[in-house]
């Protein structure tokens, strides 16, 4: 009754044997683009999934002997191979080096943020001028470079989906950030200077009432909508120093209801986590209504 265990027991032994005769180890080194080991990252290995690295960023692999090259890609959400190109790695001779791997985010891939601002421009002539062939056949060329980068169109269509996400989301928050900080001053105003004549002057009245609509409504929508905005900022830019900015902001503005010139100096703050600048017209906006001629008053 042991013979059959004894014999697929040796079978075993023979069949690693002949597996480790045939094939070849592999290893690399995942790392960000400051050279720092990425532990604990996911990769597609020819096709193969499961693959991850150790602490420190390395990751092995057996491959058939004679094998000259393989193919990597990152299996991290929001993360691509940014060397080699495509993630094509070839064999080094000598099997005891460690061959190097640089990951990042897709903006970190060169000629992508190039493509992505064409396609935002490409958005905004369409939308003022209508005429975006001049703008679309830069973006053909770049598109068939970054396909010879072995980008796929899948790839860059989602690239753009998340582009059109982020300026959408941008915008929305913006707007009723500005809209906010301009009905608060309003309101402000209404009081300081419309509130002494109320009980006799039925315009000043009228003038108070509507300021008080105007900011509990915006009050309220922006009340109601901050958790869904903290969703899309996370969701969109995967940045906690942005959401964590934005909820600091919205506390600010809500529960304190502090309305002076450092409410309009934290807004530009957290834009400019979002953009690195800040838009001329908003500038404008704000500017228009002079803000910091009114002194800080508790509403």
């Amino acid at each position: 009754m042991r013979y059959p265990v004894l014999i697929s027991w040796m079978a075993f032994i023979f069949y690693n044997s002949a597996v480790a005769q045939n094939t070849i180890s592999f290893k690399g080194q995942v790392l960000d683009n400051q050279y720092r080991p990425q532990t604990n990252f996911r990769l597609t290995v020819n096709n193969q999934n499961g693959v991850i690295t150790d602490n420190a960023g390395i990751f092995l692999v057996h491959l058939l002997k004679g094998s000259t090259h393989l193919r990597i890609i990152s299996a991290q959400d929001n993360y691509v191979i940014l060397y080699p190109p495509g993630g094509y790695l070839a064999v080094p001779r000598d099997l005891k080096d460690v061959v190097p791997v640089i990951a990042g985010s897709e903006k970190d891939v060169p000629f992508v943020n190039e493509y992505l601002a064409l396609h935002q421009l490409k958005n905004k002539e369409r939308v003022e001028t209508q005429d975006t062939l001049p703008v679309t056949r830069k973006m053909d060329s770049l598109k068939n470079l970054l396909i010879k980068l072995r980008f796929s169109e899948p790839t860059l269509q989602t690239l753009e989906k998340l582009r059109d996400d982020k300026d959408m989301s941008r915008s929305r928050i913006s707007a009723d950030l500005i809209d906010y900080i301009n009905k608060a001053f309003e309101f402000k105003n209404a009081f300081k200077y419309s509130a002494p004549y109320a009980f006799n002057n039925a315009s000043a009245t009228e003038q108070l009432k509507k300021a008080v609509s105007s900011y509990n409504t915006i009050f309220n929508k922006l009340d109601t909508l901050r958790e869904t905005y903290e969703k899309l900022l996370r969701e969109n830019w995967r940045d906690d120093s942005i959401t964590s900015s934005f909820h600091e902001l919205i506390e600010n503005m809500l529960r304190t209801s502090s309305c002076t010139q450092s409410m309009f100096r934290r807004y530009i703050r957290w834009k400019r986590l979002l953009t690195g600048s800040v838009n001329t017209s908003t500038r404008k906006i704000i500017i228009q209504k002079r803000p910091w001629k009114i002194t800080s008053v508790k509403m």
